[in-house]
Parts: C-alpha cells; structure tokens; sequence
C-alpha cells in the first residue's frame, strides 16, 4: 500500500452517484410505501377478524390488538400522503386492503354464464339448486 505524503489531500471516490437529496428522496418514497403496504395489511387482518367474529369464528381477544395495529399504522403513514414520496390519500390502502377482502373479486365462477343476464331488471341472475329446488336469485351487476 502507497503512503501518502503530508502535503497529498484525502481523495475520497463517490460510492453513488445520485445526490444526497436523490438519496433521501428515494428513502422517503421506500418508507411511504412500506407505510403503505403495513395500513393495507393491518386493515385487512381487523376487517377480516371482525367478520369472522360476527360469524361467530373470529378471535374476540385479538380485535384490540388489531385496532391499535391499525392506528399504528395509519399514523406512520400520517407525515407523507401528499408528498412526493406518496401522492396518495391514507385511504387508497385501506380501502385496497378492504376489496381485496371480497372473494368474488378473485373467483370467476360467482359470476354467472353468459346468457343468464336478466336484461329487463338489468343485473345478473344465479341459478341455486337447494334441496331439490331450482330457484333463480338476483345476483350482483357487473
């Protein structure tokens, strides 16, 4: 290794070469989005815990836990919607996290068949077989 001498400066190389206020900037927008995400999760996990408990199989003991999870998490997003590092309300990852909720959302089989379109009422209809019956049942438009 070569000595420098009194008089040589300290040369020091850049280990990037983004600014220091692209550097942040870049921090910001990482920290919004994991923000972002754990809202989503956490609004999730207490929406579907309090379904499952007024169905009678949610985990009664765990929904305080949950709600301080969620608050929690709605308030390390607090300092950045609006920003440049999140453009977006808080409420665009909760209510994410609510429709991701719904199972019809992701299962093409709720949806009826072509054909089964009721064009006079304008919405779709759903065949049910129940005990023997044929019934007809109004379903959802789409």
């Amino acid at each position: 290794m070569r000595r420098k001498g009194p008089e040589e400066p300290t040369r020091l190389r850049p280990a990037s070469e983004r600014s220091e206020a692209e550097i942040a900037a870049e921090r910001r927008r990482s920290d919004a989005e994991r923000a972002a995400e754990a809202l989503n999760d956490a609004v999730r996990e207490l929406a579907a815990n309090l379904l499952r408990v007024i169905a009678g199989a949610g985990k009664q003991h765990a929904l305080i836990d949950e709600a301080i999870a969620f608050l929690k998490a709605y308030r390390e997003l607090q300092p950045y919607p609006g920003s440049a590092a999140y453009p977006y309300s808080p409420i665009a990852p909760m209510g994410e996290g609510l429709t991701d909720l719904d199972w019809r959302k992701k299962n093409p089989a709720y949806w009826p068949a072509s054909g089964f379109v009721d064009t006079e009422k304008r919405c779709l209809l759903k065949l049910e077989v129940v005990h023997g019956k044929a019934g007809i049942c109004a379903g959802v438009q789409g």
